[in-house]
């Protein structure tokens, strides 16, 4: 059993994998890490240079944003709709409102 730790998205990710061959162990993890990489660089809000920040920095007009984007608010808003509001994805000016700081 091969474990890996790293960091992302404010939080403490720990990997197990399961394997014999540890060069093929370490390239999943790399592999892993580098997925979680990308994710955060488009959907962080926290980074000012996400596609995320981007967008909740443009309120004002239409923007064009990246399929995967697109995907995830798709689905996050068909999840507030499903939950009556209980999961919504689209609080950030109340959060701004109560003292979070956008990052944008």
């Amino acid at each position: 059993m091969y474990t890996h730790q790293f960091h992302a998205m404010g939080c403490r990710i720990q990997v197990w994998l399961e394997n014999e061959n540890s060069d093929l162990t370490t390239a999943q993890f790399q592999a892993i890490t580098d997925l979680f990489a990308v994710a955060e660089a488009r959907l962080s809000r926290f980074r000012p240079d996400s596609e995320l920040s981007w967008l909740n920095g443009q309120p004002e007009r239409w923007v064009t944003v990246s399929p995967e984007l697109w995907l995830l608010l798709h689905r996050t808003l068909g999840l507030a709709r499903q939950t009556d509001g209980l999961f919504d994805p689209a609080l950030l000016a109340a959060m701004v409102d109560f003292g979070e700081q956008a990052a944008w």
